[in-house]
């Protein structure tokens, strides 16, 4: 979230897509966010793509390693899950 604010403030105007689609960019959209700073940025449609898919596959890691540690508030995590959340934070 902190490099979304950074490059792609939030705003409460959705923004307009390449494909006209519109899309939210509030405070917590920082996926939006970051594809509209990537589309603003890249004028070549190969690597815009490229570059979207990368986001969305980090997006998920990282949502995946945010849920797993949250579970530790709510419930007991084993070893092995803290071990693979420390891992999957490195990696991200």
């Amino acid at each position: 979230m902190t490099v979304a604010d950074s490059v792609f403030p939030p705003s409460d105007t959705d923004w307009v897509d390449g494909t006209g689609k519109n899309r939210k960019v509030g405070p917590e959209n920082y996926k939006n966010r970051l594809a509209a700073f990537i589309e603003s940025q890249l004028k070549s449609e190969t690597t815009r793509t490229i570059l979207e898919n990368e986001l969305e596959h980090l997006c998920s890691r990282l949502d995946a390693v945010y849920e797993k540690t949250c579970k530790g508030v709510h419930t007991d995590v084993s070893a092995e899950e803290a071990r693979l959340a420390i891992i999957e934070a490195y990696i991200s």
